[in-house]
């Protein structure tokens, strides 16, 4: 009654509304379901994405029964136009933190915002961070060393164990496979809200310490990777960063210490 704008319909009065952004992008149709905003997408989309993937046939008849509604007309579109008297203003999202995050570091080390749009496989994400901070710990480029990167945004993963942990944590096992023995680089990656994925953790740290201590252990990162166990990992390790919930989210945040 309410998504997609509906609510913004249901209404004349005028307003503002404050937003928090936790999607990359800040597309405001997408964030919170945008009840006064307005919902560009169609039950003919959702209709195509459900056959596509060949799920059609497995959802309940009464979801099929409203999809085949709205495709039909019988049950009107969301808005797919804003409401003028509403106007909509992020006032936090995930380049704001990274800002402030900036702000802290160039206290102690230079400092460079890299995106605050990273997404996809976490595990990929984590190769290409690592090729850049090598890149500049070889060859001084694109910037000298020290330097602090950081990223921002939301990876995806793509479960195929029954472990435990989240994209960040997973993100921080990527990491630490690729660093190995080399010195002076160090991942932090969490989660703004204070949890990742199915664990208590905001996420990770890792450096070559790390890695010295999983071989001392006897840990297989690839064994733990390939079961999507990254919280055990770091269990044993010591090297999970454990916040509690933070009552607010503008997604993930990834730093990345380059030592000179």
């Amino acid at each position: 009654m309410i998504k997609g704008g509906r609510l913004g319909r249901a209404t004349k009065a005028k307003g503002v509304v404050l937003v928090i952004s936790d999607v990359v992008g800040d597309d405001l149709f997408t964030i919170g379901s945008a009840p006064l905003y307005f919902d560009p997408s169609t039950y003919q989309q959702a209709k195509n994405i459900l056959v596509k993937y060949n799920l059609w046939n497995k959802i309940p008849p009464s979801v099929k029964k409203v999809i085949e509604d709205g495709v039909c007309g019988e049950t009107p579109e969301t808005p797919k136009e804003e409401n003028p008297n509403i106007k909509h203003y992020i006032i936090g999202n995930n380049i704001t933190a990274l800002k402030k995050i900036k702000q802290e570091a160039e206290k102690r080390f230079p400092a460079v915002i890299m995106t605050s749009q990273m997404k996809g496989e976490a595990r990929e994400v984590a190769k290409v961070l690592i090729s850049i901070a090598k890149e500049i710990k070889k060859s001084g480029n694109p910037f000298k060393p020290p330097v602090i990167l950081l990223s921002g945004g939301e990876t995806t993963v793509t479960v195929r164990g029954n472990g435990k942990g989240g994209r960040n944590q997973e993100l921080c096992l990527s990491v630490l496979e690729e660093i190995k023995n080399t010195e002076g680089i160090t991942v932090l990656s969490g989660g703004t809200d204070g949890i990742d994925g199915n664990s208590d953790a905001a996420g990770a740290v890792v450096d070559r310490d790390t890695f010295i201590r999983a071989q001392e252990l006897s840990l297989d990162i690839n064994q733990y990777l390939s079961n999507n166990d990254s919280y055990s990992f770091f269990s044993k390790t010591g090297n999970l960063i454990k916040t509690g919930y933070t009552g607010t989210n503008v997604m993930d945040i990834t730093i990345i210490m380059v030592e000179g």
